[in-house]
């Protein structure tokens, strides 16, 4: 009996750890810039991300890229973090324009691999733009074709504010929420891609201006999915929205 008990006590605590480890919660992985983020390897928070174009450094816990220039400045979690598009139920993070540079923007990215022939990059376009969009910029060149948009929703929009941003993943279907600072999150836009959703790996970016991005959170496919095989999702007035710390005045 006592042995019972005992095997009862550490599989209890087992649990108990997994659950309570920061960064992760069931279908959940957060990566949050501080000095460690809790991936599989509980690595150094640089460790988890690849810079693909322009210069990216962690800073007071937030992950800054400068330099972009003409091309599109993006970093992806690695391959080893096991993440793929098409593995994902939703794409959220707070992200931060400097309001320098040719263009003023912050990116959640999606669909990266230098065989597709085009990266997504949907978010807040801060600069003259004043909209919420929808891009593809070219895998290869890392070049946003200019004015090409799939799909935009126009709204005024100022640097130098932090922005949370939702990005929800249905069937071939995507929707994006947004709202400035810790606002109610609000749908800005959703578009269907005819061929289906595409895969490649998940990060943040910018093109032609300077960014920070903090709070970067990952949610996977439900286990609740309905027979074909799509992901439940709730309405977005059901989603919850947590951050560990605040954004607010002028960005500290």
């Amino acid at each position: 009996m006592n042995m019972m008990i005992r095997l009862i006590c550490v599989l209890a605590s087992f649990y108990l750890i997994i659950l309570c480890a920061p960064g992760t919660f069931g279908d959940e992985r957060i990566y949050d810039f501080d000095e460690r983020i809790y991936d599989f390897n509980n690595a150094d928070a640089a460790d988890a991300w690849e810079p693909i174009e322009a210069e990216w450094e962690i800073i007071d816990g937030e992950y800054v890229v400068t330099h972009s220039g003409e091309k599109a400045g993006i970093a992806v979690l690695k391959e080893a973090e096991g993440i793929d598009t098409s593995d994902v139920e939703s794409i959220e993070l707070m992200g931060y324009d400097l309001g320098t540079g040719r263009w003023q923007n912050t990116f959640i990215v999606f669909g990266f691999d230098e065989r597709n022939p085009v990266t997504y990059a949907i978010g807040p376009c801060v600069g003259a733009a004043q909209a919420w969009r929808l891009c593809p910029v070219d895998s290869k060149t890392r070049v946003w074709p200019g004015k090409t948009t799939l799909v935009e929703h126009k709204e005024r929009l100022v640097s130098r504010k932090w922005y949370h941003v939702k990005l929800v993943f249905d069937g071939d279907t995507i929707i994006l929420y947004g709202a400035e600072g810790e606002d109610d999150l609000k749908e800005k836009l959703r578009y269907n891609f005819p061929g289906g959703r595409p895969s490649g790996r998940i990060g943040v970016g910018g093109i032609g201006g300077d960014a920070k991005f903090d709070d970067f959170k990952v949610t996977f496919k439900s286990l609740d999915a309905d027979p074909g095989g799509q992901a439940v999702v709730e309405p977005e007035d059901k989603l919850p929205v947590a951050w560990g710390k605040v954004k607010a005045g002028s960005g500290s």
